[in-house]
């Protein structure tokens, strides 16, 4: 097997879950936080298992949307969700 190993690194993430429901659908996620995607979040849709990684300066590109399945009509409260959320892992590593 023939392959360039590019990392292999242990961490403790910090994962949130939440849940909420807009007009329109049911969203459940899960939000890991770690230094390991240059202060990017990881964010999972729970209900198809999608995901991207994304930071308080990718919000307005909504490109993260069509891979959580977000509602067209939910997308600017998801937007507003999210950028009460999402934080770098220093930040939330403080309050602890």
């Amino acid at each position: 097997m023939n392959f360039d190993y590019l990392y292999d690194e242990t961490e403790r993430p910090l994962t949130r879950y939440v849940s909420f429901a807009t007009q329109n659908k049911r969203y459940d996620l899960a939000m890991v936080y770690t230094r390991h995607f240059n202060g990017k979040t990881l964010v999972i849709s729970l209900q198809n298992l999608q995901g991207g990684l994304i930071a308080q300066e990718d919000i307005d590109h909504a490109d993260w949307a069509k891979a959580l399945q977000i509602d067209p009509d939910d997308v600017e409260i998801v937007k507003e969700f999210l950028r009460s959320r999402l934080y770098s892992i220093d930040r939330l590593m403080d309050q602890y």
